[in-house]
């Protein structure tokens, strides 16, 4: 079992019971909140325009931990404007024994492994040290197609707004026809944390970023995640029940929640799981933030970018893997002129 598959069952364990949370209950106006009224309020709390969201966290195996920095993926996203920012950067060490020759094969002299992505609301834009050396490996596939000459901090438009509108297109077929059925079942928190071995309750108050913040734990018994999975599959998406696999190598599913007490903002989500692999026992943790995006974060698009058209490049390769007349998720442009 890997860490890649169990970290999707943490978060499907966690939506789970936030469904219940944020379903329709009587407000408790007696103080203190419980955890459940906390959770209410917090599933309709405002937050700002814009919000950055850090991810981190740990992983141990037989008594070794590797820790990722706070801030290893970070987020940014203009919600009035629909526009966003990825910027992530990963350590070499976290690469294992031989991360600092990965890094020198792909050109980078430095220490980490960065990559960033910007969308303005209309494309698509990224940024790598890495890049020259993938557009080099994509020269074989690009057909005729001209490529620029890119540097570590060189921007380059991989997806224009033509294909950007395709492809939102089709994901949201793709979407609908996966979404599961809505249930009555899911709204009552109680019942489903019940069904799920979870509980729910509220810690001893913590201190957020915005102050004094409500700490909300979750945990929920695999086995009878899994077994509630198996019983009701029409309250889940195909992706999600293909988690049932990885669920039967867990043995514990937990959550501290921190919710702001003056704004009633989700502030950070610690999530923590824990099973056997190979018979070692495993931990993982994730740790989520979530706060408004500092000022100087700019979502226009970058000045100098340089076109390279990653899809019409991929295209030809795409086709040839779904063969002649096949259809997917991707819409793939003609690579003629």
């Amino acid at each position: 079992m890997r860490l890649t598959a169990l970290i999707p069952a943490a978060a499907l364990a966690a939506s789970i019971a936030a469904a219940g949370c944020s379903a329709g209950s009587t407000a408790t106006p007696t103080p203190p909140p419980d955890a459940t009224s906390v959770m209410t309020a917090a599933s309709k709390a405002s937050y700002p325009t814009n919000l950055e969201i850090t991810l981190g966290g740990s992983y141990t195996d037989s008594g070794t931990t590797t820790s990722l920095p706070d801030g290893v993926l970070t987020i940014d996203v203009d919600t009035a404007a629909g526009a966003g920012s990825v910027h992530l950067a990963i350590p070499a060490s976290l690469l294992g024994a031989s991360g600092a020759a990965a890094l020198a094969q792909l050109g980078i002299t430095g220490d980490s492994l960065t990559f960033d992505a910007l969308y303005d609301g209309k494309a698509l834009y990224a940024k790598s040290p890495a890049m020259p050396a993938i557009v080099s490996q994509l020269a074989a596939l690009a057909q005729g197609v001209t490529l620029p000459q890119l540097g570590p901090d060189t921007w380059a438009k991989v997806i224009d707004e033509a294909t950007i509108k395709q492809l939102a297109g089709s994901a949201q077929s793709a979407v609908e026809s996966a979404a599961p059925s809505a249930s009555p079942s899911v709204a009552d928190i109680k019942t489903v944390l019940d069904q799920i071995g979870g509980s729910i309750s509220l810690g001893t108050q913590a201190t957020g970023a915005g102050g004094p913040a409500h700490d909300v734990k979750l945990t929920i018994d695999p086995a009878r995640l899994k077994a509630y999975m198996t019983a009701h599959p029409e309250q889940f998406a195909t992706a999600q029940m293909s988690t049932l696999t990885a669920l039967g190598d867990l043995t514990s599913i937990s959550a501290d929640v921190l919710v702001d007490v003056a704004t009633s903002r989700v502030e950070q989500i610690s999530a923590s799981i824990a099973g056997t692999q190979n018979g070692s026992a495993v931990r993982g943790t994730i740790k989520v933030g979530i706060a408004e995006a500092p000022a100087g974060v700019s979502f226009a698009a970058p000045s100098g970018a340089v076109d390279l058209p990653l899809a019409q490049i991929l295209a030809p390769l795409v086709q040839s893997m779904m063969g002649s007349g096949g259809g997917g998720l991707l819409p793939l442009p003609s690579s003629a002129p």
